[in-house]
């Protein structure tokens, strides 16, 4: 599904010079890496996806040429704190997934940040945001495994 979505995306890009569909790939890359599930109402307030009766409000950033996001960007507001976690997705200008950070609802630092971060119309910095968080993925057990993989692709 996420590879279908990718390609539909990239051709309408290429056409139309806008991202499309980037929230919702993002919702199912983490979905597909933390294991949660999709919430059922894609415009429900407060979270995007749940697991063990914990809610997940995602936000996602696609950068627009290369593989890193520009981090004086914003993301999305948190509109509701109706939710246990915030996780950003960070995809490349291909669409794939290159990072996800996750901070707590209930931390302090998170709390102040999208009172005093976000404006009326957008979401805090992508860099503040970066700061609270922890690195979710890839973390350094998944690069090991990476790298293992293409070491032995290679060899062949």
């Amino acid at each position: 599904m996420i590879q279908k979505i990718r390609e539909v995306a990239l051709i309408f890009r290429e056409r139309y010079g806008r991202n499309l569909a980037t929230g919702f790939l993002g919702e199912l890359y983490a979905c597909k890496v933390l294991g949660l599930e999709l919430a059922e109402n894609p415009i429900q307030k407060g979270y995007d996806a749940a697991k063990d009766g914990k809610k997940y409000q995602i936000k996602t950033r696609c950068s627009i040429k290369g593989s890193k996001v520009n981090l004086r960007g914003r993301i999305g507001k948190f509109r509701d704190s109706d939710f246990d976690y915030a996780l950003l997705v960070l995809l490349d200008d291909k669409y794939n997934l290159k990072e996800i950070w996750q901070a707590e609802a209930k931390n302090e630092k998170l709390k102040t940040a999208i009172k005093k971060d976000q404006t009326k119309n957008s979401g805090m910095h992508i860099k503040t945001f970066i700061d609270i968080a922890q690195k979710f993925f890839p973390n350094q057990r998944q690069k090991n495994e990476r790298l293992m993989s293409c070491l032995l692709r290679d060899s062949k």
